[in-house]
């Protein structure tokens, strides 16, 4: 029987812990510690737009997308199985409490926290399954398996290539399924309370499915351990047409009246629509729609202002459909213009004294 390994940091050092005959956790110092920003909330479910970071601040590439999951800490610990290794399937059965205001909403990716060893670069090539309801304690058909690669610490995006509709009156079970070496702890968790059903299912080629919190394939009944894994099930509102979200733009703050300067534009359509831009430079010129151009595609103008002053750069996006997006801005400031030959006099006076006239410098924009 394989054994089950955990680990987490203890402020005090290394521990060990025996839980009873064929199984020593190995308590090892080596992952970090991450609190979740909603750990201070019940468990009953997360739902907060989300993108690549552990602290779910909210990207505008990702405004329609929420995640589902049951965990209240980052890699707390972490887990995997002892001796040779081999194969672990780790997995979260969302139910239709969790799935309340999500009708017509499909799930489209899958995010879980990647272990490895301190100082280590580990590599674990496996699968995420996705399966449609079944029992309590069982899941029911495969729906869709994707291969994943997961190299290094940190979360782990998994993209399904056909979005699942969900059905909001029905399971679906979420697992990842990892093949590591022995001494490998490639699964983050917290440290529960296990969700009771939904948070913490493991399974084994040699096991059933089950719920970690009663280990019983594991240790002797009446022994637990309670955690939830790192997993989330990335779900998006696909029902309906929504406007790219504002451009970013880069490029100067600030400059010479009468010179041209670059300015980049980028605005990301949910739905991958072409995308028009709308230019207003602040000095009641503006560029008129341009476009159409690919979603995520970066354009670039160019513009020259003819006075003095600060002005309030704007612009905004709007798919093939016409959905708008709402204005970004730039406060771009265009000091004092200067001509030759007075130009090249001053010019030549700051290089011969690069540390003087810092006032006539910070006026003349040099």
């Amino acid at each position: 029987m394989k054994k089950m390994w955990l680990k987490t940091i203890l402020v005090l050092g290394i521990v060990v812990l025996m839980f009873g005959a064929g199984v020593t956790p190995s308590l090892i110092n080596g992952i970090v510690k991450g609190d979740n920003p909603y750990s201070g909330h019940e468990w009953v479910i997360g739902r907060v737009n989300t993108n690549l970071h552990e602290n779910h601040v909210v990207s505008e590439n990702s405004l329609y997308e929420n995640a589902i999951y049951f965990y209240n800490q980052v890699a707390y610990i972490a887990f995997g199985l002892s001796d040779d290794g081999g194969t672990a399937v780790y997995a979260i059965r969302i139910t239709p409490g969790e799935l309340v205001g999500y009708d017509g909403w499909q799930l489209i990716a899958v995010r879980f926290y990647h272990n490895v060893q301190k100082g280590t670069n580990e590599t674990h090539y496996c699968d995420l399954k996705i399966y449609d309801s079944g029992t309590a304690t069982l899941p029911g058909l495969l729906l869709e398996s994707v291969p994943y690669t997961a190299t290094g610490t940190g979360w782990v995006r998994i993209t399904l290539p056909t979005p699942i509709q969900l059905d909001i009156n029905q399971d679906i079970w979420i697992s990842i399924e990892i093949t590591h070496a022995g001494g490998e702890f490639p699964m983050g968790a917290d440290g529960g309370p296990a969700v009771d059903g939904k948070g913490d299912w493991f399974c084994h080629p040699f096991w059933s499915w089950y719920e970690l919190q009663y280990q019983a394939n594991v240790v002797p009944a009446g022994v637990s351990y309670e955690t939830n894994w790192n997993i989330e099930g990335i779900v998006a509102d696909r029902g309906g047409n929504h406007p790219p979200n504002r451009p970013t733009i880069t490029g100067p703050a600030s400059g010479n009246v009468s010179t041209a300067y670059d300015y980049n534009f980028t605005a990301i359509d949910f739905e991958g629509d072409e995308v028009y831009y709308f230019i207003d430079w602040g000095d009641t010129t503006n560029s008129g729609w341009l476009g159409p151009f690919a979603s995520g595609e970066q354009i670039i103008k160019s513009h020259a202002w003819s006075k003095k002053a600060a002005y309030m750069l704007k612009a905004k996006a709007k798919d093939i459909y016409g959905n708008e997006s709402d204005w970004r801005t730039l406060e771009v400031t265009m000091p004092v213009s200067i001509n030759l030959p007075f130009h090249q006099l001053i010019e030549k006076l700051f290089q011969r004294f690069p540390n003087a006239f810092p006032i006539l410098r910070q006026l003349l924009g040099y």
